[in-house]
């Protein structure tokens, strides 16, 4: 009852028009749904997740629907395993315009380097082409620990396409494949391999109209 009440207060406070609803460590589903509690009476365009693990396919598909019931435009998670997240990252890319997914890393974490949300040795090039496929243009992936989820292969294949794929993207990814800067355009997208500072390098696909866009 005083959770509840907790909740109304909250919400009374806000209003039903949020611009950003940030949630913070959140460990585990229970703690996930209390927040979609606190969360239903008001609408935001813009939805950020902190969360260690999604541990179900149910946790999963309910995170799916408050983004799509929320019409949310804008969605960053941050975590570290995800269960089939290829599948999860394409049902998310119908649903948002804009994603930004940092892999973070802790003390407990495999030593193995191309891991990304738990996800080992994945050729993903096949599933960011599908994901601009979709609604999503814009598309941030950030993961500083594990230098090569993202092939040489993969980065090539990516350069290649996403171009050509009929809209305007913006695209960075963490990418630790290239020995030297590269920088070119491609049907109107800057490509660019390069170091944002001394240990993050990034590849870059931008349309020239989004080169001032950040997240």
């Amino acid at each position: 009852m005083r959770m509840n009440a907790l909740f109304l207060s909250i919400s009374d406070s806000v209003g039903p028009r949020v611009s950003l609803v940030n949630l913070s460590q959140i460990s585990n589903g229970d703690e996930l749904n209390l927040l979609w509690r606190l969360s239903d009476s008001f609408q935001a365009k813009k939805l950020s997740i902190c969360i260690a693990h999604l541990h179900s396919s149910a946790e999963m598909a309910d995170l799916l629907c408050k983004v799509r019931t929320s019409n949310v435009d804008h969605l960053e998670v941050n975590a570290l395993r995800i269960p089939d997240p290829e599948k999860f990252l394409i049902n998310l890319s119908s649903l948002v315009r804009s994603l930004c997914i940092t892999h973070y890393y802790n003390d407990g974490s495999t030593r193995n380097r191309t891991n990304f949300l738990g996800a080992f040795d994945v050729d993903w090039a096949p599933t960011i082409i599908e994901m601009f496929s979709r609604r999503l243009d814009k598309l941030k992936i950030e993961n500083e620990y594990f230098c090569d989820y993202l092939s040489k292969a993969n980065a090539y294949d990516l350069i290649s396409k996403l171009p050509h794929i009929g809209k305007k993207v913006w695209f960075s990814a963490s990418y630790y494949n290239n020995t030297k800067g590269v920088s070119y355009k491609s049907n109107n997208h800057i490509i660019q391999a390069c170091n944002l500072n001394v240990s993050h390098r990034v590849l870059s696909i931008k349309h020239k109209s989004r080169l001032k866009e950040d997240f």
